[in-house]
Formats: structure tokens, sequence, C-alpha cells
């Protein structure tokens, strides 16, 4: 039989790497306060816009260059994002993330400070996914058709940029060491949408 598959509507995942040395900003994310998420083991910064500190002005700088080249050269919007609340996570062994999102926030980012093949991966949920399903061969299954699930694996200098309505997770981290990333979520710059097509949204705007 003579078909064509289209496939329509993918989340767009960037993942690129950091190629700096960051071993001053990982000595600085290390050595601030941090508090106990309740219920999960892990912890969290108690500063949760990071990126304001100028230690980590360098680190900020590749992230508002690589979501520049997202928005430009992925999404081929002309509208900028800038990034808003920032903060860590320091996964301990027997911790983990619950599934979640991150609302308010357009596009979000992860940074991997410490990230090794014994720390769990990202794992994310297509929560649209049909309610009534097939049962599909392992071998058959894959993320842009008919997985439930991505488990996307990454190292410590990596960074991925994802929809910040996408559900994830992160399994417990059954490894030795904590783990550590650090979390950016962002928003329009200036403006959202289009004149025109009546979706225009001037963020600084009051008018």
């Amino acid at each position: 039989m003579k078909a064509e598959l289209i496939k329509i509507f993918p989340e767009p995942i960037m993942l690129t790497k950091y190629e700096a040395d960051f071993s001053e900003e990982l000595r600085f994310v290390q050595n601030i306060e941090y508090v106990e998420n309740t219920g999960n083991g892990n912890f969290t910064s108690k500063d949760n816009y990071l990126l304001k500190h100028p230690e980590l002005a360098k680190l900020k700088k590749f992230i508002d260059e690589a979501l520049d080249n997202f928005t430009t050269h992925i999404l081929h919007s002309t509208q900028k994002l800038r990034t808003t609340q920032s903060w860590t996570s320091r996964n301990p062994p027997g911790s983990f993330h619950h599934d979640h999102m991150h609302p308010n926030s357009i596009f979000s980012c992860c940074f991997y400070f410490v990230q090794n093949k014994d720390h769990p991966p990202i794992v994310y949920f297509n929560r649209a996914s049909n309610r009534l399903l097939l049962h599909y061969t392992v071998d058959g299954l894959n993320a842009d058709i008919n997985a439930g699930t991505y488990v996307l694996p990454c190292e410590a200098g990596q960074m991925v940029i994802f929809p910040s309505h996408l559900w994830h997770k992160v399994p417990i981290n059954q490894g030795k060491g904590d783990r550590l990333s650090f979390s950016i979520n962002t928003f329009a710059k200036s403006e959202l949408g289009d004149m025109d097509n009546l979706t225009h949204l001037n963020v600084k705007d009051e008018n």
C-alpha cells in the first residue's frame, strides 16, 4: 500500500551545550541557601531570581543567546523572550521531582550543573495523547507518533529549552551524590502575537 505519513503540531525542544568552564558558577550555586521541597526529598534555592547575581552573568549571557537563537531560528519569530524566575534544585539520592509544568511562562530552560549517567534524566509526558490506547510493540514506540513519555538524558553543561506547558518529572535519584540543575522561566520582552490577527499584546503598555 502506498501511503504518506504526515506528522503535525510537534513540540519544539532544543538541546544546547555551554562550552565554557562553569566551575566558579557551580561553586556559587553550591554555597547558596536551600530550602526543602516538602514531600519530594529535594531542595530548592531560597533565592528564585538567581540570574540577577553577577556571579552568574556569563551563564545568563549564554542563556539569553540560546533563547534568541531558539526564537529566531527554530520558531522563526521576530519577538524575543526574557528570563523571569530562575532557581536551582538539588536532588540528593532518594529524592525526585513530581509531575509538573511551569505556569506563567512561555518556554522554560533547564541547565545541568551536576548530571552524570547515574543521575535520573528529565521525563516528558504527552498529556494530550489519546485516552483510548492500542497496544504498541516496544520497538514501535516513538515520541512523535504514539509514545506517552519521552526520556531525555543530559550531561553536565547541557541546557534544554522546552514549552513550559509540557508536563515533566525527574525520577528518584538512585545514583551517588547530588544531582544539581538550574531552572529558568521566560516571558515576552515587549509584545506577543500580531495586530492583524487580533492576538497582539503589549506587555509593557497598560493601554
